[in-house]
């Protein structure tokens, strides 16, 4: 797999209130294509690949300021869709809430109607990345280079072919703590961490999760409140998944709730869920 992972990020799950508005934002707005519309739930994808980015579901009950999501991180292939994406925004009014260079890639930052946080990103060249001698990836927070990148923009109409969940950033209320048991049981490594927030990821990627403990004590995620369900990760053989299920099986800072042939859904002290399966070949 790229930058040496053994794992792959797949489709999300997002508990919603106003299931037409929601759609309407992630068709029109972001650029997935909508497929499977019930009354209550619809399945996101990119069209020309129908990879899996999201699924939206359909609750009554609004969450209180819960553990949960920080941000779902869509990544664009190149640096010209990112581009075509950000001149998109601005064109049908879409409020941005930032953006940013890290270093490792260019971000905008932006929030759906129902406060779900939302990064759309394209990876530099790993040439540029601040590889250190112990794995670690250092990342930084410098304003985007907005006018440059408006600059390149072209026509759009929907994500193209390669875009991908690149990462999920949770709201946790002990990101220390969270990632290390992560790591452990996922088989994910150190990326940068710092009092109030870690990077952690497969291989030598910059990260596939990130915990963060910023602003006040939240309440533990509950099912059938808004905001985040699930996310998915596919390992990439079955015995790694095998192993990553025994694991959590040893760890209390999980529990199984589900499991079948081929996947399982854990959930986390913080009722943060993750369905955990492995790519068939």
């Amino acid at each position: 797999m790229k930058h040496n992972s053994q794992l792959k990020l797949g489709k999300i799950v997002l508990n919603v209130k106003d299931l037409d508005k929601q759609i309407e934002f992630y068709t029109e707005k972001i650029g997935l294509f909508a497929k499977n519309i019930t009354e209550t739930s619809v399945d996101l994808v990119v069209k020309e690949t129908g990879e899996e980015i999201l699924k939206l579901e359909k609750v009554i009950d609004a969450s209180p300021l819960a553990t949960g999501l920080y941000h779902i991180a869509i990544l664009v292939p190149s640096r010209q869709d990112l581009a075509n994406v950000f001149n998109h925004l601005l064109e049908e009014g879409v409020a941005l809430q930032g953006g940013s260079d890290h270093g490792y890639s260019e971000a905008l930052y932006l929030a759906d109607p129902e406060g779900n946080g939302i990064e759309i990103y394209a990876d530099k060249d790993v040439s540029v990345w601040d590889y250190k001698e112990d794995g670690r990836i250092v990342g930084v927070t410098e304003p985007l280079a907005a006018e440059e990148l408006l600059s390149l923009a072209k026509s759009f109409s929907f994500l193209v072919a390669g875009t991908t969940v690149g990462h999920v950033h949770l709201s946790s209320n002990d990101a220390l703590l969270a990632s290390e048991n992560y790591q452990s049981s996922f088989y994910l490594l150190d990326k940068f961490t710092m009092p109030t927030g870690s990077w952690i990821a497969s291989g030598d990627y910059h990260h596939h999760l990130a915990f963060n403990h910023w602003g006040p004590q939240k309440l533990t995620r509950k099912v059938d409140t808004t905001g985040l369900a699930e996310f998915t990760i596919f390992y990439e053989t079955e015995q790694l998944y095998a192993a990553v299920f025994n694991n959590i099986k040893d760890n209390d800072y999980f529990k199984i709730v589900t499991t079948n042939s081929d996947e399982f859904l854990v959930e986390d002290v913080e009722g943060i869920r993750v369905r955990v399966s492995y790519i068939k070949k």
